[in-house]
C-alpha cells in the first residue's frame, strides 16, 4: 500500500518528465486495498489494515489529479492468480486453488463457477466507472496450471470435462470473453505474457493486448533456441 500523497508525487514526477501513463498494480496476493461499494468485504478482509485502503472517492480523486497533469491511470487487478485469499473470502468467492511458490503468486479464482464471472462483471464494471481510461490490465501471469488439481471439486470438474490445468486456464479466458467482456464494451484488456505462460492467445477476450515480459533466464533460453 502506498499513501495517496505518495501516488500524487509519482504522478507529478511523470508529468515533469513528460510521461503520460501510470500503470497502477492496485492489488496483489499480499493485500487488496481498493474499496468496492458492491463488494465491501474485498477490502474489509483483504487489506493490511483499515487505514491501508483506497476509498472509492480517493481513487476518483487520483484519476482526476492525474488527468489534470496529462497522465492516464491504467489500473491492474491481476487474475485469475495473484489474489488475496482473505479478499476472496470477504467477497464470498468460491475457493479456487492456493497457487504456488509458497503463496507468493497468491490464490487463484475458480474458473468452473458461474459466480466467478458474475463477480468479475460487477466488480470491473464498478471500477470502470472510477477509472476512465479505455484500458484495464488483467494480469494473467504466474498461474501454475497444476494448482487446479489441488482443489478436489475443480479436479473432479476437469475430469468430467476432459481438461487439464492449462486447458482450464484457457477456459477461464474464453469465459471471460463471452461473459464479462460484453459487460465492459468500452474497455480493452491487457494481459501479461510472462516467460512460458500457457495461455492460448486465441482464448483471450476480444479487444485484448498481450504485453510480454521475460526473466533474464527465460530470455536467454529463447535466444539459445533461436526464437526471435
Amino acid at each position: 500500500f502506498l499513501p495517496t500523497a505518495t501516488i500524487r508525487k509519482i504522478i507529478d514526477g511523470l508529468a515533469m518528465n513528460k510521461l503520460s501513463v501510470l500503470h497502477w498494480h492496485v492489488s496483489d496476493s499480499q493485500s487488496w486495498p481498493s474499496e468496492s461499494a458492491l463488494f465491501p468485504g474485498l477490502a474489509d478482509e483483504g487489506a493490511f489494515h483499515p487505514s491501508a485502503v483506497y476509498s472509492v472517492e480517493a481513487m476518483k480523486s487520483l484519476v482526476q489529479y492525474a488527468l489534470q497533469r496529462g497522465v492516464r491511470i491504467v489500473p491492474e487487478w491481476d487474475m485469475p492468480g495473484h489474489l488475496s485469499q482473505h479478499a476472496m473470502d470477504g467477497a464470498s468467492l468460491p475457493p479456487g486453488c492456493k497457487g504456488t511458490n509458497a503463496g507468493l503468486f497468491g490464490a487463484v479464482l475458480d474458473p468452473t463457477q458461474n459466480s466467478t464471472y458474475d463477480f468479475l462483471s460487477s466488480f470491473l464494471g464498478e471500477m470502470g466507472s472510477i477509472f476512465s481510461d479505455p484500458y484495464v490490465f488483467l494480469g494473467g501471469d504466474e498461474v501454475d496450471p497444476a494448482c487446479f488439481s489441488q482443489q478436489p471439486r475443480i479436479a473432479q470438474w476437469m475430469k468430467q470435462h476432459n481438461m487439464n490445468g492449462s486447458q482450464l486456464e484457457n477456459y477461464f479466458w474464453r469465459q471471460f470473453g463471452e461473459r464479462v467482456a460484453p459487460q465492459l464494451p468500452n474497455k480493452s484488456f491487457v494481459i501479461w505474457e510472462a516467460d512460458a505462460v500457457p495461455i492460448d492467445i486465441a482464448s483471450l477476450p476480444p479487444r485484448s493486448i498481450v504485453d510480454p515480459f521475460q526473466s533474464p533466464s527465460a530470455a536467454d533460453a529463447f535466444i539459445e533456441a533461436g526464437v526471435p
